[in-house]
């Protein structure tokens, strides 16, 4: 039977593979499927190195974070186009002809499509295999006590500046920033569940996740309202029923925002709460 370390070792051998298994895969198909999971392969190995700087910062540091930053955000230039031509579907309903954004976007995809391919082309996998190593050896040095003190200690620092964010006039702006937060809070309690096995971090987890799950598909609907916005004010649309729909497409986006934005502030609020009872947590 594994010890708490000895899972995450396991955990991270895991992501690795994972992570190469995807790279070859999209080397082969860009399709949104394949864009999706080399992204999230990805977000799991950045999720190991924010666990490892909560608790060994010194260590963290070694390990070259944004080894992968270039082919993450490729991916995600090329991972955006692709949400924006599903939620277009979903908002055209019967709507059949093309508009000239649609023509737009199937473009972008080939540009975003060609510099994707060569950033993965370019990238080098040995730097995974040196990396796994690295992890394994600054994992096997943790304790379950330091685990405990220092990720509390860096939970509790996360939420002082998601409430501070909330606390502002104009919190809406925010809202990637307080996604951002969160993601790593999320993936910083995953783990350190899986090592100290706590039943009250286990119960902060869910609705970490799923108020996650809410502010990614607000993200989605802000993106692809943004580029309408700009494709409209650098563009010429020359058929006045595709600048109708684009222009309805607008408004419709940001009243499903805004009949939105209160209900989730209340949200983001009571998992500040939520997470500030924690007995743990309240101490730092």
């Amino acid at each position: 039977m594994k010890d708490g370390v000895g899972q995450i070792q396991t955990h991270c051998s895991k992501r690795m593979r994972v992570f190469i298994s995807s790279v070859k895969a999209t080397r082969h198909s860009t399709d949104a499927k394949h864009i999706h999971r080399l992204r999230v392969s990805i977000k799991k190995i950045r999720a190991l190195i924010r666990f490892l700087d909560a608790v060994e910062p010194r260590k963290a540091r070694s390990l070259h974070r944004y080894f992968f930053k270039t082919l993450f955000r490729k991916a995600g230039a090329l991972r955006e186009i692709q949400m924006n031509k599903l939620l277009l579907e979903r908002f055209k309903q019967k709507r059949s002809a093309f508009s000239s954004y649609e023509l737009f976007l199937i473009n972008e995809k080939k540009r975003a499509d060609f510099v994707f391919l060569k950033t993965l082309l370019d990238f080098d996998l040995q730097k995974v295999k040196d990396h796994k190593n690295q992890f394994k050896k600054a994992l096997s040095s943790l304790k379950k006590n330091k685990i405990r003190k220092n990720v509390n200690a860096f939970l509790a620092k996360r939420i002082r500046k998601v409430k501070k964010i909330l606390g502002g006039p104009q919190y809406q702006d925010g809202l990637h920033l307080i996604r951002k937060h969160l993601k790593v809070l999320e993936a910083v309690l995953a783990l350190s569940c899986e090592i100290t096995k706590e039943a009250e971090l286990k119960k902060l987890l869910v609705p970490v996740r799923q108020i996650n799950i809410r502010l990614g598909k607000l993200h989605d609907k802000q993106i692809l309202s943004s580029d309408i916005e700009h494709f409209l004010a650098t563009s010429v649309v020359k058929r006045p029923s595709d600048l109708h729909f684009l222009q309805s497409l607008l408004i419709g986006i940001r009243q499903q925002m805004a009949s939105g934005s209160g209900p989730l502030k209340q949200k983001l609020l009571d998992i500040c709460s939520l997470l500030k009872k924690n007995k743990e947590l309240s101490r730092h």
